[in-house]
């Protein structure tokens, strides 16, 4: 039951990512995608907890391990700053660099580390591995992370 919820928190993000596609529209979204996104990455973390066959702490992966500090600044920081918003410049004026053509994008923040000293040791896997990256492709790998661990422990 718990790994459906998170495969449908995970879905409820896509879909809002995935209906904004003029730039108009992304500040009326900014909270659904913020909700979405906290309640999808606190499944897939919760998710990822409950596996039996996952790696310990010292082996994670680092990004397992980004998704984790994530978590954690959620916890310490009811202001965080988590993404921000690439919009599209064709057609728009004045024009911005480097262009961005397509839909509006969504990416991992540089936000302030406001964890505890026992978290501190994550904030370079976050660094490298989300930051500025796109978040639904990164959440979607988290999810095939998980959904992959998840069926060796079947076997």
């Amino acid at each position: 039951m718990f790994h459906k919820c998170m495969n449908r928190a995970v879905d409820e993000f896509v879909e809002t990512i995935d209906a904004v596609v003029k730039n108009e529209e992304l500040e009326s979204k900014r909270i659904d995608i913020f909700y979405k996104l906290v309640i999808a990455i606190h499944f897939l973390i919760d998710s990822y907890d409950r596996l039996p066959n996952k790696p310990g702490w010292k082996d994670e992966s680092p990004f397992v391990s980004a998704f984790k500090y994530v978590n954690n600044q959620l916890k310490h920081d009811v202001d965080l700053d988590l993404f921000y918003i690439t919009i599209c410049n064709g057609g728009m004026f004045p024009m911005r660099f480097p262009m961005h053509y397509g839909k509006p994008s969504i990416s991992w923040a540089n936000f302030q580390d406001n964890s505890d000293e026992k978290s501190k040791f994550r904030r370079p896997h976050y660094d490298n591995e989300l930051m500025n990256k796109d978040v639904k492709s990164t959440i979607l790998d988290f999810q095939r992370i998980i959904e992959n661990l998840s069926k060796e422990s079947i076997l």
